[in-house]
């Protein structure tokens, strides 16, 4: 039995005369609901403003009307349960919308003062329990299917299609399951006959699809963004951090929950502004998952509370589309490590719930963090993370990396190209710096009508001040911390290469 199914059904038997149960899957909690009852022997019984009480007489006039009905439902569980009856679990749909009416909560107030071996549950998309309510009602937040229940749609629609549809999965289906994680189940469904329709098959080429689906789901959230990503995004020289990642992410599969592996938590990523920290967190996404951009200051609320009310829905909204990349970035401005009491406590109050769903949630969510400056984050939130990485100045390789992955996505032909050269010649920048150079040296090579040269290349680079020289005792105060409070992203920058025209800094 699931855990939340477990739930309802230790509540019921405990006589529990209230429960509330938030859930959008009104048909799948029935369900369950239906399938409890027939193991307990027990009956049951709905109510909605439209069919009015169903499978249950009580006599009344128009069990049609709210007020009636739990009037009605109020006095029949005074009696107790007769030798021929059976205890009945009450079904009442929507009532969330009535809430603020104190007639329908005094008739509740009845039902939660009655012990009774019955059961009356709420069943609504939403339910905001009103004062008089918090304790007479238990309420579980009914979770999306779980990796069983998507996988036994999966299986229900590959077994429903025609025989003349291919069906090509390729010994991805765990990964394919995992990707509808998030949605509910008529959801899960709609998107794979939908792949049909689109592709003429169903295939595991829809795990995209997927994603972007889950898009309309994070706009809820005030601070998520759904940050859409290409599957052939690349990092140029971070090939230490790029193996780390693919590996921890592997901790998410069901092969390796079997095998007792703790699922990862996540990395935070230190260094140079420029140096690919924040495209790092859409690599690790890389298309196949749904990457989520958490603008922490933007959770903060002018009323009391709702700063947390905001972090608490964007957490709630993350789960339900996991497994997903959380992206938290420069994550010392909306935290810092000084947070006074201007601001009553707001930034207290986050960070302590942030850290203690951080170390709690067993969603397979994947955090990213950002820093420029590891001195304002607090140490207790760098403890969250599975590792700190120090995020560089490029090397030699890594900069030809850079360069090429630039130069193809402007379809520049490198083959005429010295790369070797250009990457000795911008010893000391960044990736973001020679992402400038490329743009710089293929404007001027349009500009002169000639195919672009190494020397464009060369002279755009020299042109560029590099951060390594503008910002020379703050990198080396980072590289310092990093050798031994972090791990290398990539490869160390060499020695400054003998070449004239490249700048002299002393690193």
């Amino acid at each position: 039995m699931n855990e939340h199914l477990d739930k309802l059904d230790r509540y019921i038997r405990a006589q529990f005369p209230l429960i509330g149960i938030m859930s959008h899957e009104e048909n799948r909690v029935m369900a369950a609901i239906k399938a409890l009852a027939t193991k307990r022997n027990r009956k049951v019984a709905t109510w909605s403003y439209t069919q009015g009480l169903e499978n249950f007489d009580l006599s009344a006039d128009d069990t049609r009307m709210p007020d009636e009905a739990m009037a009605a439902i109020a006095n029949y569980l005074k009696d107790g349960i007769s030798a021929k009856d059976k205890a009945t679990i009450f079904v009442i749909k929507d009532l969330h919308h009535m809430l603020d009416d104190s007639l329908i909560v005094r008739y509740l107030r009845d039902i939660s003062n009655t012990a009774s071996q019955h059961a009356v549950v709420l069943l609504s998309p939403n339910l905001e329990v009103p004062a008089d309510l918090e304790k007479a009602i238990s309420v579980i937040d009914w979770p999306l299917p779980s990796y069983d229940e998507l996988n036994a749609i999966l299986i229900k629609v590959e077994t429903s299609l025609p025989a003349d549809v291919e069906v090509t999965i390729n010994g991805n289906r765990e990964e394919l399951v995992r990707s509808m994680q998030g949605l509910t189940a008529f959801e899960a469904e709609s998107v794979l006959l939908a792949s049909v329709v689109s592709l003429g098959k169903l295939s595991d080429d829809i795990i995209p699809e997927i994603v972007r689906e889950k898009a309309a789901v994070i706009k809820q959230a005030p601070g998520l963004e759904y940050i859409p990503v290409q599957d052939d995004l690349r990092a140029g020289g971070l090939h230490r951090l790029d193996a780390y990642t693919s590996i921890k992410l592997n901790t998410f599969s069901a092969k390796a929950a079997r095998a007792g592996v703790d699922p990862a938590k996540g990395v935070m990523l230190v260094g140079i502004p420029g140096t690919g920290k924040s495209l790092s967190a859409k690599v690790i996404a890389g298309g196949r998952m749904p990457l989520l951009r958490w603008d922490l200051g933007a959770m903060k609320g002018g009323i009391v509370g709702q700063s947390e009310a905001n972090i608490r829905k964007a957490t709630k909204i993350a789960e339900a589309v996991a497994p997903a990349v959380i992206w938290m970035d420069e994550i010392e401005k909306a935290l810092p490590g000084q947070s006074g009491e201007l601001d009553g406590g707001v930034q207290v109050g986050m960070l302590g719930y942030l850290l203690t769903w951080m170390q709690e949630t067993t969603a397979p969510l994947y955090i990213i963090a950002t820093a420029n400056d590891v001195s304002s984050v607090k140490p207790e939130l760098l403890r969250r993370f599975d590792d700190v990485f120090f995020v560089g100045l490029p090397d030699l390789e890594g900069r030809k990396e850079i360069l090429e992955i630039h130069l193809a996505k402007r379809s520049q032909d490198v083959s005429a190209l010295d790369l070797e050269k250009v990457a000795q010649h911008t010893w000391g920048y960044t990736g973001a710096e020679i992402e400038k150079v490329v743009k710089a040296a293929i404007e001027r090579s349009f500009f002169q009508g000639h195919d672009l040269s190494t020397d464009h290349l060369v002279n755009a680079a020299a042109e560029i001040i590099p951060i390594s020289v503008t910002s020379e005792n703050q990198i080396s105060e980072l590289q310092a911390w990093a050798k031994t409070r972090a791990r290398a992203a990539g490869a160390s920058l060499e020695s400054k290469p003998e070449v004239e025209g490249v700048r002299t800094v002393e690193m």
